[in-house]
């Protein structure tokens, strides 16, 4: 067992007493890709190594950044676990965010959407709108979601991937459409993803989400318990020496 191992293995301890609530909500469930980014295509998708584990991406949807792109590496019958929430803010009680997952060689998808399939992909679009919702408090960072129900995925190609967080547009319209504004989270994987320096940017990442959902908040674990943010320090020391 290496020295890394063995101070992984005693802070992820140390931390789990620190922080009350640590099993319901922990900064190793998922690791944050994006918060709040910029415009992505198929051509800037945040790249995901191992999609097997927890990444999570928080994004505001405008004209000027419509969707959000993860593009991985898969495998024909793998099983991808896929989640969507949205800030539970008054102005997005009716925001219902979708996502599409795209692959190589499939069928073309059967509806309009707000962003260019990349040339010879098809694919499929899950709507959270037909998916049961509930509130959820992360104690971690103390945000509130709306968050809906688990998406499961069988990959039904071999090779690149594409995971897209989109509003979809609205529907028998006579008018066109118009684009809708709206913040929403999208997640998948469902292995822990956590590293020792992952710890070093707990603080920054928990105050980007926080000011992300806005006035959706509550009091936050890693704010209110003064250990954590000794431990982090003395973790940071310790990676410095190894």
């Amino acid at each position: 067992m290496t020295k890394c191992t063995v101070l992984l293995r005693i802070g992820v301890a140390m931390l789990a007493m620190a922080v009350p609530c640590a099993a319901a909500a922990t900064p190793w469930d998922y690791l944050p890709v994006v918060i709040d980014g910029e415009f992505t295509e198929a051509r800037t998708a945040h790249i995901i190594e191992a999609p097997e584990k927890g990444h999570i991406g928080y994004h505001q949807a405008r004209e000027s950044a419509d969707a959000l792109w993860f593009r991985f590496e898969g495998t024909y019958g793998d099983r991808v676990e896929l989640q969507m929430g949205i800030p539970a803010l008054d102005r997005y009680r009716l925001l219902r965010p979708a996502v599409a997952i795209l692959g190589q060689n499939l069928p073309p998808i059967d509806e309009t959407v707000p962003f260019e399939v990349p040339e010879g992909f098809g694919g499929v679009v899950y709507h959270t709108a037909v998916l049961d919702m509930e509130r959820y408090e992360d104690k971690y960072t103390g945000t509130i979601s709306w968050r809906f129900e688990n998406i499961e995925h069988i990959l039904e190609s071999t090779g690149r991937v594409y995971m897209v967080g989109f509003i979809p547009l609205p529907e028998n319209s006579e008018e066109e459409p118009v684009f809708e504004e709206g913040k929403f989270w999208m997640s998948m994987g469902h292995e822990v993803n956590f590293q020792l320096r992952d710890l070093l940017r707990t603080y920054s990442n928990t105050s980007k989400i926080r000011k992300f959902y806005e006035e959706a908040t509550m009091e936050s674990n890693i704010y209110r318990n003064g250990l954590v943010g000794l431990f982090i320090s003395v973790i940071a020391i310790m990676i410095a020496v190894v």
